[in-house]
């Protein structure tokens, strides 16, 4: 779109709603408010009238299922239009109005209520389900040994935290490499992530710390409590290691460590390391004091995400999975310069045409496909065991299939080398760990 001349009253509107940043385009205007929300003001029927479309912030981890429950919770809204709108994979909320042209909208309620709709945003976050499983799964690894790449709010009600009873029967069970606490959680979550417990209203606060003992899973069997529309089958759930009381850290001195940039958003909220250095926690009970101290490590993952045109294989390397919050990041910080550090000499094309759909990338040779690239925040395994049994792997198959070509699976913390028709990877290189020899191994399986 070009830039247009602006229109006076378009301009007027933007102007008395404080907006900033404003382009003028054929028809309409863009700008920022204050308060983040974005205006975008256009002229209506015979121009007499005018409709503007707020569109509340998007924040990390928003779903679609989180912004259309949201939205249906507003039954005190009398003005204009709630709806879900979706861009760059992000959903949020839109507020559409019409007034009438000449409208004050300095003083127009549309102000408050839009004030209102934010705060309710902001703090919108699903009930949690169920904290515990009948099931115990065991694992033959300490996840608190494991150095935590990021740190994650979880949340609870205040009615599912842990029993002091069910506390000390967990512990046993950690004890024998045996875990039953049972989470949602961001479907990104890794073995060793340190987590906060966060107790919603009314108590407003951290409780208990953990670490995660496994990856997050998509589990379609277990059924939250408390949701709308069976959501609890479309989430992702994380075995924890037993709990550990603390003493409260109540909302404000959350946000004061987090400078004010938290946000209490879907199943789980990355909480950068150096909110966590500021944070002061203290054990409940003297006796846990070592556990405490075993537990809350300042995680290694970096949250500032480097330019990717300067990544090297070592800030590629310690990247917090965490900080990657949707494909399109997973995209620009991982794949992309994975590229050239292990195929500099190799030209890829994204968003490849394979038949009715289209492969994230394909790596090209001599101006033909090579290798299908498929991109996920967190690869779906299977409950089998088994990699064909992952939708994921099988739609990155498919593609290669149909392509004749090799294929690799990359996620916020792993990548996969599929050859072709295989039904699993013959190389899984973990991205903390990947050292010259992986990259040689990528180079070479591109080259087929």
């Amino acid at each position: 779109m070009k830039h247009e001349p602006s229109d006076p009253e378009l301009s007027r509107i933007a102007h008395e709603l404080g907006g900033r940043d404003l382009s003028n385009y054929d028809g309409f205007i863009d700008f920022f408010m204050e308060n983040g929300v974005n205006g975008i003001a256009n002229r209506r029927g015979e121009e007499d009238r005018v409709r503007v479309r707020f569109y509340l912030p998007a924040y990390e981890d928003d779903f679609e299922e989180d912004a259309v429950d949201w939205t249906e919770a507003q039954s005190e809204l009398s003005d204009g239009l709630l709806e879900v709108h979706e861009q760059h994979g992000f959903w949020t909320p839109r507020l559409v109005v019409e007034r009438g042209v000449g409208n004050n909208w300095a003083l127009d309620p549309v102000r408050e209520q839009l004030d209102r709709l934010l705060i309710s945003w902001r703090e919108w976050a699903p009930d949690p389900g169920p904290t515990r499983s009948d099931d115990l799964i065991h694992f033959d690894y300490d996840p608190v040994a494991i150095e935590p790449s990021s740190a994650w709010l979880l949340f609870s009600t205040e009615e599912g935290l842990p029993t002091p009873a069910e506390l000390r029967d967990s512990r046993r069970h950690n004890e024998r490499g045996d875990f039953d606490f049972y989470w949602t959680a961001a479907k990104h979550v890794e073995p060793g992530d340190l987590v906060f417990i966060y107790a919603m209203r009314p108590l407003k606060a951290v409780t208990h710390v953990a670490r995660a003992a496994d990856r997050a899973q998509l589990d379609t069997a277990f059924q939250g409590a408390g949701r709308k529309k069976q959501r609890a089958s479309k989430e992702h759930w994380v075995h924890l290691t037993a709990p550990v009381e603390i003493e409260p850290i109540p909302l404000l001195d959350l946000q004061l460590a987090a400078n004010y940039h938290l946000l209490l958003r879907g199943n789980a909220q990355f909480l950068r390391p150096e909110w966590i250095e500021n944070l002061s926690i203290i054990a409940s009970d003297e006796s846990m004091d070592e556990d405490i101290a075993r537990i809350v490590r300042t995680p290694i993952g970096q949250a500032n995400l480097p330019d990717p045109l300067g990544t090297t294989l070592s800030s590629w390397r310690e990247i917090a999975a965490g900080a990657l919050f949707n494909e399109q990041l997973v995209e620009r910080h991982i794949v992309e310069p994975l590229f050239r550090l292990a195929v500099p000499n190799v030209l890829y094309q994204p968003q490849f045409r394979v038949e009715r759909r289209k492969v994230d990338y394909v790596l090209l040779r001599d101006g033909r496909p090579s290798t299908a690239v498929e991109v996920k925040l967190a690869i779906e395994e299977s409950k089998s065991g088994e990699w064909i049994d992952s939708p994921d792997f099988r739609q990155v198959r498919w593609y290669a299939d149909q392509l004749g070509t090799n294929s690799i699976l990359i996620d916020a913390y792993r990548v996969l080398l599929i050859d072709r028709s295989a039904n699993d990877p013959h190389t899984v290189i973990r991205r903390r760990d990947a050292t010259e020899r992986d990259l040689e191994a990528i180079r070479r399986h591109v080259e087929g």
